[in-house]
């Protein structure tokens, strides 16, 4: 199913013997007026253009196609080519694409036989074959009422594309390569002053599960660096999108064009869903998730346009952005705000339990095996507050304990969980885990740590041109733009636009991995550092 601009079509591929030529051409003349109404499109091998490759052609044709008309006869069972079509239709319907297979009878032939197990309703009706009708064109309209049929199913079929569910579903973790996003989500607490209140005078409400979210019509949720606002609004697209009882769509707005119109809809729809746009967009109950907002003027225009096609719009956002740019935006004064608060111990208790259960462990998983598993990871995230207890870092330091990190480095106390939280960081941000690759971006942040450090010490503002620094490095040392590029992307990269880094403790890792080097001006930095410490 495509759709070419405001139209949506169907495809359809034609599979039949050249010795039944004349019965496709036939079956062609009679849905020529379903194609006139651009509803749909047909193809088969004729219009394969000479010096194509024939093989190649035909089965990109037929990963695009909707409905595989097979036009049976005892020709097409002897064919090789016709019998290997129908074998490659059934392979996309177990991959669970919502294709439709028609076989059309042709002649009195063995057809039953060959279908065998497979429950799919023959054209013309009753599987009466074309040669038996008189006149034929009796037939023929049997067979393009049983095809317009379809297309009508097809364009009602609401069904997420199973490319883009597999996008939302990708963890990211190098060890969680095999799990989905929904076998270990955990439904964060999520906090809330009511509308009626005044902060620090009433009580501060929480919501605990989807179903109380879902009550609420417009919601801000904002959270902390790696609170897991992303997999927030992608787990509740899953859940949506699974139930198909729900109309949702998902966009992520740094991904958004300039001057948004009601096309941007459309066009996710299209990427995300089967069916015609068109009638999905006139059912009742749909809802939007709005991924990274920032203060882009162009995210209100899209937001003010939503709301006028969207029931329910839930958007998420990082804390530092709501209380700069979004608290008092008149324009958003509609939406509930609402934060993502760490885990509490059942929480993580519970997070930790769905994780061990779907490791390669050959034990079972105990209540034992879980506490002791909790006490190691409250020890880096209570006793020694390296991080927030959001899932990602209780994944992350889990990961540790799996022995997952690069090779041939030396890391010692707590240093490995902050070099893990690290590492785990830089291949979300689709760094690759080679050591190589690794410790080209480490090598990096350590000359941007120490730049910040200097500057910070001579008070200069801590504002650095990232590109300007870039340039510079790449003076004196190999790294390529690309990396450059994931080391800020927008989601996990460890450095921000303004080459900040994205968390304190990061910052703080590089800075001591630099001045851990030695070196004249690092031993002077540290002598400092010691004459501080000793006079406090």
């Amino acid at each position: 199913m495509k759709t070419d601009g405001n139209t949506f079509h169907v495809n359809l591929f034609y599979s039949y013997s050249h010795k039944d030529a004349q019965y496709k051409n036939d079956l062609q003349t009679a849905l020529s007026s379903l194609k006139n109404t651009k509803l749909l499109k047909d193809w088969s091998d004729q219009n394969l253009l000479s010096g194509q490759n024939i093989s190649k052609e035909i089965k990109e044709k037929m990963d695009e196609t909707d409905i595989f008309v097979f036009l049976f006869s005892s020709n097409f069972f002897k064919s090789k080519a016709c019998r290997e079509e129908w074998e490659y239709a059934k392979q996309l319907v177990d991959e669970g694409k919502p294709i439709f297979r028609i076989p059309v009878i042709l002649q009195d032939c063995r057809w039953i036989d060959f279908l065998g197990d497979d429950d799919i309703k023959a054209l013309p009706e009753d599987g009466k074959p074309v040669d038996n009708f008189d006149p034929k064109d009796t037939a023929w309209l049997q067979v393009y009422n049983g095809i317009e049929e379809v297309i009508d199913k097809l364009r009602k079929t609401f069904t997420p594309k199973i490319e883009f569910i597999r996008e939302m579903e990708e963890t990211g973790f190098v060890s969680l390569e095999h799990i989905k996003l929904q076998d270990i989500f955990v439904f964060p607490t999520l906090s809330y002053y009511p509308p009626q209140a005044k902060h620090g005078i009433l009580r501060v409400k929480t919501i605990e599960d989807q179903a109380e979210l879902l009550i609420k019509k417009h919601v801000l949720v904002h959270g902390g660096e790696m609170s897991g606002k992303t997999a927030f609004g992608r787990y509740l697209f899953l859940s949506l999108a699974k139930d198909m009882s729900t109309p949702v769509l998902h966009i992520d707005l740094k991904e958004m064009p300039k001057n948004p119109s009601e096309k941007v809809f459309r066009e996710a729809y299209n990427r995300q869903f089967y069916g015609d746009y068109i009638i999905w967009e006139q059912q009742e109950g749909k809802i939007l998730i709005l991924d990274n907002l920032s203060p882009d003027p162009n995210s209100i225009k899209l937001i003010e346009l939503a709301k006028e096609i969207f029931d329910k719009i839930f958007i998420t956002l990082p804390s530092d952005d709501f209380y700069s740019f979004f608290r008092d935006e008149t324009r958003l004064s509609d939406f509930q705000e609402v934060r993502i608060e760490p885990l509490n111990r059942r929480q993580q208790e519970k997070l930790i339990r769905k994780r061990l259960e779907l490791s390669d462990r050959s034990e079972p998983i105990t209540d034992g095996i879980v506490d002791q598993t909790e006490d190691r990871i409250n020890s880096i995230i209570i006793s020694q507050k390296i991080v927030p207890r959001y899932p990602f870092f209780v994944l992350s330091i889990l990961q540790t304990y799996e022995g997952f990190m690069p090779d041939n480095l030396s890391i010692t106390s707590y240093g490995h969980c902050y070099h893990t939280l690290i590492v785990a960081s830089l291949i979300k941000a689709g760094i690759s885990s080679k050591d190589s690759d690794i410790n080209s971006c480490f090598n990096f942040a350590e000359e941007l740590a120490f730049k910040t450090y200097k500057d910070t010490k001579k008070q200069v503002p801590t504002e650095i041109d990232f590109n300007e620094f870039a340039k510079k490095y790449k003076e004196r040392f190999e790294i390529s733009d690309s990396t450059l590029n994931r080391l800020k992307k927008y989601d996990y990269g460890i450095i921000t636009e303004n080459a900040r880094f994205r968390t304190p403790y990061m910052y703080y890792f590089f800075l001591g991995r630099f001045l851990a080097r030695g070196g004249e001006e690092s031993k002077e930095i540290i002598e400092l550092i010691f004459l501080i410490m000793v006079s406090n």
